[in-house]
């Protein structure tokens, strides 16, 4: 499952931000598809900034050596640093310790403040839940004032 949003700055730059749910065990097509829709995304729209943030179920990723024992896994590990994707959670996302839940980027510098929660303090769930911000410069329209009559 994957969805995207694109937002067009007033500048022209295009960012999308995305989401992804990955089942761990519908094998290599499902690799196929969602390494299809990622490269898609970001060469054929050329995007400086692209955000994905989602439940991949890596349970053997080792992000700092870019490494897993599991062939599926490595393929997408290769796949990100392919497309210039960087992991940007650095603590376990899953109350077995796993990194499941990550957040990739090719613009890194505009991602601040990422935040692992504690279990259950959003919703309960095996997962941890992930806050972060992201640094962009956005003019906000002023908001159109409405006079309203009750003639009540």
């Amino acid at each position: 499952e994957m969805l995207a949003v694109e937002l067009v700055m007033e500048n022209g730059t295009k960012i999308i931000i995305s989401t992804c749910y990955r089942v761990s065990n519908l094998g290599i097509e499902n690799y196929n598809e969602i390494a299809s829709s990622l490269t898609k995304l970001l060469r054929k729209k050329q995007l400086k900034k692209f955000f994905l943030i989602g439940d991949f179920n890596f349970r053997t990723a080792n992000w700092e050596n870019n490494y897993s024992s599991n062939n599926i896994e490595q393929l997408f590990l290769d796949e990100f640093v392919r497309l210039g994707l960087l992991q940007c959670i650095t603590s376990p996302t899953h109350i077995k310790g796993n990194t499941l839940d990550i957040l990739l980027t090719n613009s890194e510098n505009h991602i601040c403040n990422v935040d692992i929660l504690s279990n259950n303090e959003v919703c309960k769930s095996d997962h941890y839940a992930i806050l972060f911000e992201l640094k962009l410069k956005i003019k906000r329209l002023k908001p159109i004032k409405i006079k309203t009559f009750n003639y009540k």
